[in-house]
């Protein structure tokens, strides 16, 4: 990378504007990764708008579920904190547009049970989670529970999508 970056910094290295490399970058990953579409963002934040996004436009529906405690960024959907039995703006949150409970439920890492009951209306178009709270500390999660939400949202015909940028 350091090498294709400093042969690059020659012809500029904006990121705004479309380059040879630009449509080159798509078809590498798509050949690595057997992916035939990319989305190129340039944060974590825009990264789980546009999964959101696509996760809403596939499944046709609105809501999502988020764990309390992780961090998706400044979206205000994901700005929440659990309250038992209900979803409240986080603390810090200001100036939201709406209450993000109603498109956000949140759940207790950890916690199945918490995970399946938010999926039972039917309505999630996606669970949006860490592989572990990092925000605070490390919070690993608990033997099968990544396995267990996978196992739910797939029952549920809910998308699963993993916002990873700490742990690796």
């Amino acid at each position: 990378m350091v090498e294709r970056l400093a042969a690059q910094a020659p012809r500029g290295l904006t990121t705004m504007l479309p380059t040879e490399d630009a449509a080159a970058a798509p078809r590498g990953l798509a050949e690595r990764c057997g992916l035939p579409l990319w989305q190129f963002c340039l944060t974590a934040t825009d990264a789980n708008r546009f999964a959101i996004k696509l996760a809403r436009a596939a499944t046709g529906r609105r809501h999502i579920v988020v764990c309390d405690g992780c961090y998706h960024g400044s979206l205000d959907e994901t700005l929440i904190d659990y309250a038992p039995g209900t979803t409240v703006p986080a603390a810090d949150a200001i100036g939201m547009g709406q209450d993000p409970s109603l498109i956000t439920r949140a759940v207790p890492f950890n916690d199945l049970a918490a995970v399946e009951a938010a999926l039972a209306p039917g309505d999630v178009a996606c669970v949006l989670a860490e592989p572990a709270l990092t925000n605070f500390g490390m919070v690993l999660p608990r033997p099968g529970f990544h396995d267990g939400v996978r196992r739910l949202t797939r029952a549920a015909g809910t998308l699963l999508v993993i916002d990873e940028t700490h742990t690796i």
